[in-house]
């Protein structure tokens, strides 16, 4: 996983990272306890990113679904 902000990604792939990171941390913390913000740095993605993607943890819970 990339990890340095500001290098082109292909979306698909961010796509894919922002809802392994959900998954970890849901499993991790709880699914009512996790934060868009600790999604995103968990992957040191910007949270626009997230929002760009998904609109809420529940949308990349459907995605993960």
């Amino acid at each position: 996983m990339n990890l340095a902000k500001g290098i082109s990604q292909d979306p698909e792939k961010r796509r894919s990272d922002l809802i392994e990171a959900a998954e970890r941390l849901f499993a991790a913390k709880g699914y009512e306890e996790t934060s868009v913000s600790d999604i995103v740095k968990e992957i040191n993605e910007a949270q626009g990113t997230f929002c760009y993607y998904f609109g809420s943890n529940d949308e990349v819970m459907e995605a993960m679904i």
